[in-house]
């Protein structure tokens, strides 16, 4: 480490944090607060929902925030929002009377509210990483929103506008930024050591994992219509799909339909100790998403040095290079069995685009560097903002990561 250890306020590390459920947000932030801690930082977290089955390092204080309001997985209640903002506000103010604090960080989901009472007080303000997704609409179902909806807007603009920097994975989550905005680009990390190649787990027929919530917009309908387009090419292949979700009985009737039923394997929920094993027991890796906002999951797929098969939406579009997969438009059965037969028929595909990806992560995204980067920020923000003129990047074609 290049620095001092800092102490980091962490202002809202995600709707809940985890190191063992099924939450992307969660799971990224856990594995952030931990790789800070372990390289010597103080964090002091405010925490709305925890489901840890590991203790955190003791340099790693939670603040749970308890609040009148309900708490949602999802984090949309507005009024919640606010009195989350209050109570953190309240907690920060204790905090900085006691013990030095050198920054605010507020990780996903960037919505509008959660740390709106911490701006102006001296302190450097860094937002993300920013996910692409916008904030969910509330009308009459005309077109008109909800002035509940039209605060929150204007919460939000009024956070972007204010922050001393915006992390941002890719250029679909840039896109939703106002031109003003503190744009940095920031890769996320992986585990390489736990994610990583196994070949003797090799398949010995044609398989195809989905790992993902059985969900219409993770395109677990579309992958089931284009499977019967795999089989009539490669008769012996197989689907894997790992999760549940809200719609699994549904997708247990499209099975018992399809022309092969006993081909189409339901693994249900994966822990996580046991994902890198799932994603090696795969030929390849598809995520026919109708707009993911980032893809946690093809991003471990590729450090198990797996070829992809994603859509050409939202942060997939940016997160999987091109030389390592075949992306398709979301919603077409059609192309999404194209690319899947192309992919399963030759082997020197396989290989060639698994170790590219496998390559990319180990140089991109190995949690060593990403905290690397992130302390190389922390440091670029105090400076600047004790200079009184933080300006980060704003090129974004910068982003092109």
């Amino acid at each position: 480490m290049s620095q001092r250890p800092l102490s980091i306020f962490i202002s809202h590390p995600s709707n809940v944090l985890t190191d063992s459920w099924p939450h992307g947000d969660g799971l990224i932030a856990h594995a952030i607060l931990r790789r800070l801690a372990d390289r010597g930082h103080t964090l002091h977290v405010a925490v709305p929902l925890s489901a840890l089955e590991k203790p955190m390092p003791g340099n790693v204080h939670l603040y749970p925030i308890e609040a009148r309001v309900p708490h949602t997985r999802d984090g949309q209640n507005f009024a919640y929002r606010m009195e989350y903002a209050v109570r953190v506000r309240r907690l920060f103010s204790q905090l900085r009377q006691k013990t030095e604090i050198d920054l605010i960080h507020q990780l996903n989901p960037v919505v509008g509210g959660l740390s709106m009472f911490l701006y102006g007080l001296g302190y450097p303000v860094l937002l993300g990483p920013l996910w692409p997704l916008l904030e969910k609409s509330e009308g009459n179902g005309k077109g008109a929103r909800s002035w509940s909806a039209k605060i929150k807007d204007r919460l939000l603009s009024n956070q972007f506008a204010r922050a001393d920097g915006i992390l941002s994975p890719t250029p679909a989550s840039a896109a939703r930024l106002p031109g003003s905005a503190r744009v940095i680009p920031f890769h996320l990390g992986i585990d390489t050591e736990q994610f990583s190649p196994d070949p003797s787990a090799r398949p010995d027929k044609p398989t195809i994992l989905f790992l993902a919530n059985m969900q219409t917009r993770k395109g677990i309908f579309v992958l089931l219509s284009a499977f019967e387009r795999v089989l009539e090419a490669l008769p012996t292949a197989e689907l894997l799909l790992a999760g549940d979700g809200e719609q699994l009985n549904e997708v247990r009737s499209r099975i018992e339909k399809s022309s092969r039923p006993a081909q189409i394997r339901l693994l249900g929920r994966v822990s996580r100790p046991d994902v890198a094993a799932t994603m090696r027991a795969c030929s390849l890796y598809c995520l026919p998403s109708f707009g993911e906002p980032y893809g946690m999951s093809a991003l471990e797929a590729m450090a198990c040095g797996k070829p992809l098969v994603v859509t050409n939406e939202g942060g997939l579009g940016y997160l999987v290079p091109d030389q390592g997969c075949l992306k398709v438009p979301s919603r077409d059965a059609s192309a999404l069995g194209q690319a899947l037969i192309r992919i399963l028929k030759d082997d020197g595909l396989q290989e060639r685009m698994g170790s590219f990806n496998r390559d990319h992560v180990t140089r991109y995204h190995r949690w060593d560097r990403v905290v690397e980067h992130l302390e190389d920020i922390y440091a670029q923000l105090m400076q600047q903002s004790s200079q009184g003129d933080v300006q980060l990047v704003k090129n974004r074609q910068e982003l092109a990561l």
